[in-house]
């Protein structure tokens, strides 16, 4: 049976194993609980306007919601998001049924295009900034 410098060796290392499979557990836990709630966003740019949609969550707890674009106040390119400040038409589905309300957000999109569509997102934000947008009840 080994002793000394190898036995205090091992006996570390048998403790950090033992330290890693219990906090294996609780990681577990919480990847099971977060599985599946993803956030998924979509940005349609279409003849009728801006529509910002997206959902959270799976199956019974899933959360979708779209942001269409009335108003445009202010627009601003940052280096990972846009962040667009407007009036927003809100529509909310969820297990409980759905909820439409007026509501004044800033937006904040990830830019993850391409530089085509960046390009012609920033026009579309330039045209309408301080105007009213046209749009229909269409999403």
């Amino acid at each position: 049976m080994p002793t000394g410098a190898i036995g205090l060796l091992r006996q570390i290392i048998m403790e950090v194993v033992l330290a890693d499979m219990v906090s294996f557990i609780p990681l577990l836990g919480y990847w099971a609980s977060c599985s599946g709630t993803s956030l998924v966003q979509r940005l349609i740019l279409s003849p009728d306007g801006l529509t910002y949609t997206g959902y959270s969550g799976s199956m019974e707890e899933r959360v979708e919601y779209a942001y269409r674009l009335i108003r445009l106040d202010a627009w601003q390119m940052g280096k990972r998001s846009i962040r667009i400040q407007g009036s927003f038409d809100k529509i909310t589905r969820d297990f409980a049924g759905h909820s439409r309300r007026r509501v004044v957000k800033n937006l904040r999109v990830p830019r993850t295009f391409t530089e085509k569509q960046e390009r012609i997102l920033v026009g579309f934000l330039e045209r309408y900034t301080d105007r009213p947008v046209i749009c229909t009840d269409k999403i």
